[in-house]
C-alpha cells in the first residue's frame, strides 16, 4: 500500500494511479493480507466511503463556480507569510494533544470508556 501510494504522490513510475491501485490490490489479494472477502466487507468503513463519495460532487461545484479558487486565493493573500506559521501551530497543536491522549491513558485516566490500544502493557 506504501509504494501504491508513493507511486502515486512522486510520480517516480510512470503509470496511471489506476493501474497502481489495481497492482496493490492484486498484491493484497495474492499475499494473503485479508482471509476471506467476507472479512475484507467487514473492514470497510462504509461511512467514510460515503462520506467521500458525496464530497466529489460537492468539489467539483466549488470548482466549477469558482468558489475554490476564490477561497484559496483569498487564504493566501489575507494570510501572507503567516500562513507557514499556521500550519506548523496546526501540527504542533495536534502533535502535543494527541501526546497528553496517550499519556492521560497510560496513566490510566483515559477520555471515556474506550481504549485507544495505544499501550500494550495496559493489556486492551
Amino acid at each position: 500500500m506504501l509504494l501504491m501510494v508513493l507511486t502515486m504522490v512522486f510520480d517516480f513510475i510512470p503509470i496511471a494511479p489506476v493501474t497502481a491501485v489495481l497492482i496493490a490490490s492484486l498484491l493484497v489479494i495474492l499475499t494473503g493480507c485479508f482471509r476471506s472477502v467476507d472479512a475484507a466487507y467487514k473492514t470497510i468503513n462504509w461511512e467514510s466511503v460515503v462520506l467521500i463519495g458525496a464530497m466529489m460532487p460537492m468539489s467539483t461545484a466549488l470548482e466549477k463556480t469558482g468558489v475554490s479558487q476564490i477561497v484559496s486565493e483569498t487564504l493566501v493573500n489575507s494570510l501572507g507569510a503567516f500562513w507557514t506559521l499556521c500550519i506548523i501551530g496546526r501540527h504542533l497543536f495536534h502533535h502535543f494533544a494527541a501526546h497528553d491522549v496517550h499519556q492521560q491513558h497510560r496513566n490510566g485516566r483515559a477520555y471515556g470508556s474506550h481504549c485507544f490500544g495505544c499501550c500494550p502493557a495496559s493489556g486492551c
